[in-house]
């Protein structure tokens, strides 16, 4: 029987993670429930007995196939294992763990690619930077907050990332890319790769939102953001977003609800004073983080709200997205690749240019002000439908997963190194 190793991050407590380690804990609670004798799970541990054990083990189990729920190489633990106990040998291993044991087994790997292709990239440099510099001297905030981070950033989600999408597209022993938006994959330089696909649906949410669906005539008055609160999914624009939105609409009780968790209180502080300087303390209310155990909590929130302001400068996808139309509300984003890619067409999501926060403020504030079946007709329609019907089947996400991923297992049993 062929079998499959299926590599997760070990995180204690995946509820306290966003939308990658959601995917990742759905893909293998799904693969391992429906088809517990081909897969088994295996962790990325930066421990080297771990590994050595673990490749032991892999080895009598005849695996064929690695798969990667989150293929993420040169991080910081890699970097710290590697420089701490020093062996040129396993250099390789910094490109990416699903590879360092592909290679040792003599198998190949799929990839699923969640944290890289947030944005398009342009001569090595991301396309997100490159729009702030062009309309930087209009806007209100840095969102990179200072030259060092933008240097930083180019390195790290530019060069980095080309580099690393041209390796992984030429190399031998990944005989699968799978991403979770064309636009990703696009970003990435992947797009024209026969070894590059979109499962289609890559990725769902829990049917049960569904349920938490309300007509108009049932929500609240209030607006909400919720994300990781860092400057590049847009928190330090939302004070901005909201003080637009009531010097049009006149409408000074306007509320705007925030959840999520800041990384550090320096951001913090910065946020608030924000909001403190655009008189806006009776308007935005920080709710702080919801766990996703809180279902009900969390998602009585989102289905209450009027819309989601969503100003993110980075996505593959956008699970958030996603568990606002199934909950029933429509969304304002910025038109990045892999946000347009997967949800332009609905008339549930709204798009603007990116870095425009007037023209965000003026989506938000024809959405308050539609009739009431002007904005159910946004919620209930045959094409929202259609693709809710698609994406909140995790079923059907994790069985062409399956049958993907066995097609390769079958016809790779050994590999030539790269």
């Amino acid at each position: 029987m062929e079998r499959i190793a299926i590599m997760i991050d070990d995180v204690s407590d995946i509820n306290i993670i966003g939308g990658g380690a959601y995917i990742e804990k759905h893909l293998a609670k799904g693969l391992t429930a429906k088809y517990p004798d081909e897969v088994k799970v295996i962790y990325k541990k930066y421990d080297w007995n771990y590994i050595t054990s673990t490749l032991d083990e892999l080895r009598q189990e005849k695996i064929r196939l690695i798969f990667d729920l989150s293929y993420w190489p040169v991080n910081y633990y890699q970097v710290k294992l590697f420089t701490n106990n020093l062996k040129l040998s396993e250099i390789d291993f910094l490109l990416g763990e699903s590879l360092y044991y592909a290679r040792r087994l003599k198998v190949k790997t799929a990839l699923l690619l969640q944290g890289m292709g947030l944005h398009k990239i342009k001569f090595a440099i991301p396309y997100n930077l490159l729009n702030y510099l062009k309309v930087k001297k209009n806007l209100p905030i840095d969102i990179f907050l200072n030259t060092r981070n933008k240097i930083i950033y180019t390195i790290y989600k530019g060069i980095r990332e080309s580099l690393i999408s041209n390796f992984i597209k030429h190399s031998k022993i990944v005989a699968r890319i799978y991403g979770l938006s064309r636009g990703q994959l696009e970003s990435l330089g992947l797009g024209n790769s026969k070894k590059a696909t979109v499962i289609d649906p890559p990725v769902a949410v829990e049917k049960e939102i569904l349920n938490m669906r309300k007509d108009v005539s049932k929500k609240k008055d209030f607006c909400v953001f919720y994300a990781r609160l860092i400057p590049l999914k847009g928190i330090l624009e939302i004070p901005f977003i909201t003080r637009e939105i009531i010097d049009i609409t006149g409408y000074k009780e306007l509320r705007v609800l925030i959840i999520g968790k800041f990384p550090d209180t320096h951001l913090k502080d910065l946020f608030f004073s924000l909001v403190e300087r655009l008189n806006l303390e009776n308007n935005i209310l920080y709710k702080g983080y919801i766990p996703r155990e809180n279902f009900e909590e969390f998602f009585n929130i989102i289905s209450d709200a009027r819309c989601v302001i969503y100003p993110s400068h980075e996505d593959s996808f956008s699970v958030a997205v996603l568990e606002a139309i199934a909950a029933g509300t429509p969304v304002i984003a910025y038109d990045i690749p892999g946000l347009k890619s997967v949800y332009q067409g609905l008339d549930i999501v709204k798009f603007v240019r990116e870095f425009d926060i007037k023209s965000m403020a003026i989506e938000a504030t024809k959405i308050l002000r539609l009739r009431e079946d002007e904005y159910n007709n946004l919620i209930y329609n045959e094409k929202t439908k259609k693709f809710l019907d698609k994406y909140t089947n995790w079923d059907l996400v994790v069985d062409k997963y399956y049958k993907d991923l066995f097609a390769f297992a079958k016809n790779y049993n050994s590999i030539s190194k790269t």
